[in-house]
């Protein structure tokens, strides 16, 4: 593993796409998992890069070898050794289910049934479908606000001039359980948990860029900000092995698996375990599931979905409403989005918000600002819609008469006007062409620059150049202490290293 720190404009692009003081990043060969080969300018031979890259199978060894490094980190990470001394444990006991937990439930319960006939005036929760809809909002609403449910949101960004080819990963998790059992055992253990209860949710953040489309760089139709993670340290990961990192992930707060020293997978009887709830966190997450399919990476058939361009439509139907402008109605404060770790990161706050009663009734999102249309109105619509088909039904045959006619005036023309016709057409056509051209570079132009002034300064991401899925593990997921560096002394069990 290597540590670069990239080179910046002001303006936060990169100098020749990814230019490091010490360069080690080599080309996709014949052997590597891309099928492409890919030079620095990239962004002008795209057409090099036609179709996605093969769909992955994940070998289940390395999966578990994984799953069984993340087992033995994660909980460690997460334990405060303190004394219980009288504030600590007043805490730890508020943190158990006959403390805050009733409180939060009560909370949820006075919502729902003070906000009753607003939610039945709401045509997306009331009726139909939408009665099975409402009991699952009410369910997601109440497992996120009482702490009682794991939020592990994702984003996946592909490369603008072919979005088959995923160039970045985002993930951010919220894990109010952290070490399950110390919540049982609080007074008799010497391990406080305060993630339920604290007043500044602590999330883990992840930024994955793939080794192999690392020089894909967007900023012609959507913002570059690759280099721009929130979070501190991006990490580049091959095609396989960020895929195997992310499917131990999803089989650890998912699944409840764990790998036995013989690498085989035991689900987790735990009885904490069981009662985790675990939800998948995206906008419009359907489109990040699709991705990861491609990479070979697979969910619980049933697993839980928290969508929040879904729960924005409560208020806005069908029109679609983008994570920027929904972090804005919401006043919570981004920046650079379109980078997959960011946009992981700002989905899950704007999940905290849309599941928190009190913001729910200050900013109105259970009231239907689209209201449905009327039988009347829907007839209407349907009559001005016909009205429509005609009109332009009749300006086809106006122009189907009209090239008859200029079609009978050319056979009537002798061969030296029908001679000065076509060149005339030709000059036209011609003119036309040019026009197109140019009005096509022009709005291009705009569009740079309009991009270029959304692309402030701003903090430069550290990349670190990661070979394993194991050791982006215990980077991430080690003890703080070993942040910058990853340690051998992880590595107890020669089998993590080297599974057989």
């Amino acid at each position: 593993m290597s540590k670069y720190k990239g080179k910046f404009n002001k303006n936060g692009n990169k100098k020749n796409s990814l230019q490091f003081q010490r360069q080690t990043y080599s080309e996709p060969n014949s052997n590597s998992n891309s099928n492409s080969n890919l030079n620095s300018n990239s962004n002008s031979n795209y057409n090099h890069v036609k179709n996605a890259e093969p769909v992955q199978v994940l070998r289940p060894e390395d999966k578990n070898n994984v799953l069984q490094c993340l087992n033995k980190l994660y909980s460690a990470n997460f334990e405060v050794e303190f004394p219980l001394s009288p504030p600590l444990l007043l805490l730890s006991i508020l943190n158990t289910d006959f403390g805050v937990t009733p409180i939060l439930h009560k909370i949820v319960d006075t919502y729902l049934e003070e906000q009753s006939h607003v939610w039945s005036k709401n045509p997306r929760l009331a009726n139909g479908t939408g009665s099975q809809q409402k009991l699952s909002y009410a369910n997601t609403i109440r497992d996120v606000f009482t702490r009682s449910a794991v939020l592990f949101s994702l984003d996946v960004e592909a490369w603008e001039m072919n979005t088959k080819l995923i160039t970045e990963i985002g993930i951010a998790i919220y894990d109010p359980f952290a070490k399950g059992e110390a919540r049982n055992n609080i007074r008799d253990a010497n391990i406080v948990n305060l993630g339920g209860v604290s007043i500044m949710p602590t999330i883990k953040q992840i930024h994955i860029r793939i080794k192999e489309t690392v020089k894909l760089i967007n900023g012609q139709y959507v913002p570059n900000h690759v280099d721009n993670f929130n979070g501190g340290t991006t990490l580049v990961l091959s095609r396989y092995e960020a895929a195997v990192f992310v499917q131990a992930l999803i089989d650890h707060f998912f699944v409840y698996t764990t790998a036995s020293e013989n690498g085989d997978a035991l689900v987790e009887e735990n009885v904490q375990q069981q009662l985790k709830k675990t939800y998948l966190v995206g906008h419009d997450v359907g489109g990040d599931v699709k991705w990861l399919k491609n990479l070979g990476i697979s969910l619980p058939q049933n697993h839980l979905r928290l969508d929040t361009a879904q729960m924005m439509k409560i208020q806005h139907g069908k029109d679609n409403v983008g994570l920027a402008r929904s972090l804005q109605l919401l006043d919570i404060p981004h920046n650079f989005l379109h980078n997959a770790g960011n946009d992981a990161y700002y989905t899950l706050l704007l999940a905290f918000k849309l599941c928190d009663p009190y913001i729910r009734l200050l900013k109105r999102l259970d009231v239907a600002l689209v209201e449905e249309l009327s039988p009347e109105e829907i007839e209407d619509k349907k009559k001005a819609a016909k009205e429509r088909r005609e009109a332009k039904e009749s300006r086809r045959q106006l122009h189907k008469e009209q090239v008859e006619k200029v079609a009978n005036e050319i056979q009537n023309m002798t061969e030296e006007e029908k001679a000065q016709y076509a060149k005339l057409k030709k000059q036209e056509e011609e003119k036309l062409a040019r026009e197109r051209k140019m009005e096509k570079k022009f709005k291009l132009i705009e569009k740079r620059k309009e991009l270029q002034r959304k692309i402030r300064t701003c903090n430069d991401a550290t990349l670190m150049e990661i070979q394993s899925a194991i050791e982006a593990t215990s980077f991430l997921f080690g003890a703080e202490n070993n942040q910058n560096q990853v340690t051998e002394s992880i590595f107890v069990d020669s089998d993590l290293m080297e599974p057989e």
